[in-house]
């Protein structure tokens, strides 16, 4: 995850043992515009041999496995989770769909990993209603 803190350092992802940060990962956050870096949020969970499974929250269902020295140990891919492409800048409508997202991992066991994912339904427009908002503007 990433924190803006007031001297604009953030903290992207720690590995700490003891109360010490011994490796971390990730990037740093503009103070000025925190939400400018969205497209980059990840979910992250680790497993009992110090692997770190990682997985952006929206775009692409893409699953990469780190070890803990930071080397990439392996990844996949499920084609087609977000088609069509949308504009995360622009309303959802029927040209713009939401995104199907990744929620959360978790390591259940040696050889299986949970994914919690929302996927958009082929009629998720007959379940939304438009209401105008503040001035009338819908957003």
């Amino acid at each position: 995850m990433w924190h803006p803190t007031p001297d604009a350092i953030g903290s992207p992802l720690h590995i700490v043992e003891d109360r010490e940060i011994k490796r971390s990962f990730g990037g740093f956050v503009d103070p000025e515009n925190p939400r400018a870096q969205t497209a980059s949020w990840r979910a992250f969970t680790t497993d009992s041999a110090q692997r770190i499974f990682s997985a952006p929250l929206y775009g692409a269902y893409s699953i990469e496995v780190w070890a803990g020295d930071g080397r990439r140990v392996t990844g996949f891919l499920v084609p087609g989770f977000n088609d069509p492409p949308r504009d995360p800048d622009a309303p959802e409508s029927a040209d713009n769909p939401p995104a199907s997202t990744i929620r959360a991992l978790r390591v259940v066991s040696e050889d299986r990993l949970w994914v919690l994912t929302w996927r958009r339904r082929d009629d998720w427009l007959d379940m939304m209603e438009e209401r105008p908002g503040p001035g009338g503007r819908t957003p």
